[in-house]
């Protein structure tokens, strides 16, 4: 399961099915998604001579998204706002999540207030860097923080703070505990190793293979390649160590 697909189950847990509260300025709404940006983005792929009509989105009532659609619109919103750009998943999905509930320019413009930068929210290079690289727990520490004060600002904060504040609790939880648990169990069981049982040979080279699967945050199967597996990890896929850090994995030598 990709980090996304993760991120997109937790969200749902959130946004629960269809509503259209008086008291919630996104108004009509199903599992998160408001008819307002769901148009907006409709005419936006509309006007994009690079997005095939087959791929754009067909304007139509939220209430009839089917779990297709709504997949398939959430996807296409985490690589627009740049969360695709995140590297570690709690801080990917803490910044989502906030794409969700305060806009992408509201959710960006969070992310740069706790890095230091200037709020212009634009997900440039900088940003990217600055997020990938500042203490991760420090950053969805205060993106927290700053969304909790963002909704007391809201005109509707007295009929929602219950909810909004029960999801920044709830996020808090999942973060610390970590929202890939079966990804550090099963890399604690597997390891990388320079030499595995042979079962076929891809087309693929194998330091190629590491580079996509680490970039996909996928669990590399060594098992494909020919022994023995001559790689270089610190000058071949320098990569990998920020991973192995990340989930505080040990490689075998």
């Amino acid at each position: 399961m990709s980090v996304f697909d993760v991120i997109l189950k937790l969200i749902l847990e959130h946004e629960g099915g269809k509503c259209n509260r008086v008291h919630d300025s996104g108004g009509k709404t199903n599992r998160g998604i408001t008819q307002s940006t769901y148009d907006y983005e409709c005419g936006q792929m509309m006007e994009n001579k690079k997005v095939k009509p087959e791929d754009r989105f067909q304007y139509k009532d939220v209430y009839d998204l089917t779990d297709q659609e709504v997949y398939k619109f959430y996807k296409y919103l985490f690589n627009k706002c740049s969360a695709n750009q995140i590297n570690n998943p709690e801080t990917c999905y803490v910044f989502f999540d906030a794409v969700i509930n305060h806009g992408q320019g509201g959710a960006i413009k969070c992310l740069q207030h706790v890095c230091n930068l200037k709020e212009d929210g634009i997900f440039g290079p900088n940003t990217e860097a600055m997020a990938n690289s500042l203490n991760q727990k420090e950053i969805q520490k205060k993106m927290l923080i700053y969304r909790e004060n963002q909704y007391k600002k809201s005109k509707n904060y007295e009929y929602n703070k219950n909810g909004w504040n029960n999801r920044l609790n709830k996020i808090r939880q999942q973060i610390e505990k970590g929202i890939m648990p079966n990804l550090q169990q099963n890399y604690n069981n597997y390891q990388f190793v320079q030499q595995q049982q042979v079962v076929n040979k891809p087309k693929q080279d194998p330091v190629k293979y590491l580079h996509e699967a680490i970039k996909m945050q996928q669990i590399p199967d060594l098992t494909q390649f020919e022994i023995p597996i001559q790689i270089n990890f610190n000058q071949q896929v320098p990569d990998a160590f920020p991973l192995f850090n990340q989930y505080k994995l040990q490689r075998k030598k």
